[in-house]
């Protein structure tokens, strides 16, 4: 199940209109509420958990750290990664 973690600190379970398919990228700027998405694998084949974010978050006049996120993206990953505004985290049958 994918999570959406918002800055406000919740999280919440969502799921894409597709199982099949898996969220679109429309999808994902509805849910993260932005125009442009960028997205991050653990794996090299995809298969993992993806992180999927704001591309532009950090040019926002007033960026937003998201504290859950990041933490779960560092615990996860093992990497200093610090993000921005609403995040999904999902795995890899769950974005394509």
């Amino acid at each position: 199940m994918a999570k959406l973690y918002k800055t406000n600190g919740e999280i919440v379970e969502i799921t894409p209109k597709s199982e099949l398919r898996g969220f679109s990228c429309h999808e994902c700027c509805k849910h993260i509420g932005c125009d442009i998405v960028d997205a991050k694998c653990l794996s090299e084949d995809g298969d993992g958990t993806w992180f999927v974010f704001d591309d532009e978050g950090l040019l926002k006049s007033n960026p937003v750290y998201n504290i859950k996120a990041t933490a779960e993206a560092r615990r996860l990953s093992g990497l200093a990664w610090d993000l921005f505004g609403n995040v999904i985290i999902c795995s890899g049958k769950e974005f394509k």
